[in-house]
Parts: structure tokens; sequence; C-alpha cells
């Protein structure tokens, strides 16, 4: 065999160990699991960011209908009055106010969509992550009973191959001197 065909070989039985250890199911298993968790946890925080953002947008939707108020109660006494130009100061103000109320409607509106489309999504997630869990749980269960029975075949056949009944490599060579005696003297009387 030369050189070139040994490393050939080597490299071969490599490759088979390495997609062996990659084929291993319980790690497999075990990393989709904790990927499917992950995912699930990056969603969950992006659920409460949102409610955080709807907090802090209904905060300041309360803001600007107060300052909306205060600006119309302004309009009425301006025009109460007779302060034409002071009350076109305050519609001013007040139709940029209504305008940012209804850029903050959109906002809280697209933010509400995603908020909810969202929470509907984790909890079919996490029902499903909960029948992955079963089912990691019920083929771990499984590898470890086989590896216990193929482990227990194993002792049961190293036992009987090493002699644990009760002999003793004393007596198994006893027994061979024995054998080749009575080979040798049945041997010779033939």
């Amino acid at each position: 065999m030369t050189f070139f065909q040994r490393f050939i070989t080597l490299a071969r039985a490599d490759a088979h160990g390495v997609l062996d250890s990659l084929e291993d199911r319980s790690l497999i298993l075990k990393q989709c699991l904790r990927e499917a968790e992950l995912e699930l946890a990056q969603k969950r925080l992006r659920r409460d960011e949102l409610a955080n953002w709807l907090e802090l947008l209904g905060r300041q939707r309360e803001q600007l209908d107060g300052r909306a108020a205060s600006l119309d109660d302004d309009i009425h006494l301006a025009l109460g009055r007779d302060e034409e130009s002071l009350a076109r100061f305050s519609i001013r103000r007040l139709l940029s106010t209504r305008k940012q109320l209804e850029l903050l409607g959109e906002q809280e509106r697209v933010a509400r969509n995603e908020r909810d489309r969202l929470s509907e999504k984790l909890e079919e997630q996490e029902r499903e992550l909960e029948e992955l869990r079963d089912h990691v749980e019920a083929e771990l269960a499984h590898e470890r009973a086989l590896a216990g029975a193929t482990g227990n075949d194993r002792d049961c056949r190293d036992q009987d191959v090493s002699g644990s009944a009760g002999v003793r490599d004393e007596e198994v060579d006893l027994e061979l001197l024995r054998r080749r005696e009575q080979r040798e003297s049945g041997g010779s009387r033939a």
C-alpha cells in the first residue's frame, strides 16, 4: 500500500468519524430545542419592546390631546376678544398638533397590529415548543434505553469472556496443561 493510498484511507476514516459525531441524534435534538427556545426568547423580547413603545406613544398622545385642548381654549379666547392674529397663531399650532396626532395614531395602529400578530404567533410557537420538548425528551429517553440495553449486552458478553463466574487464571492454566498432557499421551498411545 502506497503512502498516498494510506493517506486516502486515513482521510476517509476521519471523515466518517466526523460525520458520525455530526449525526449524533441527541446532540442534534438538543441543539434544535435550544434554537427554538432562543427564537421564542427573541420574539418575546420584540413583543415587550412593542408594548413599551405603545405605552410611550400613549403618553405622547395624552400630551398632544392636552395641548390640543389648550390650543382650542386659546382660539376661543382669542376669537372672543377679536384677536384674529392670535387666533390664527393658535389655529396653526392646533392644526400642527392634529397632524402629529394623526401620525401618532398611525404609529400606534402599526405597532398594535405587529404586537397582536406577534402575540398570536408566539402562542402558537410556544405550544409547538412544548410538543418539541416532549418529543426530544422521548427521543433522548429512547436513546438512553437503547444505550443501556447495548451496554448491558456488552457487560454480559464481557462477563462470559472474562470468566467472572468464579474461574481464576490459575485454574484455566491447570486445565490447559491437563488437556495438553491428555493430547500428548493420547497421541503417543496411537
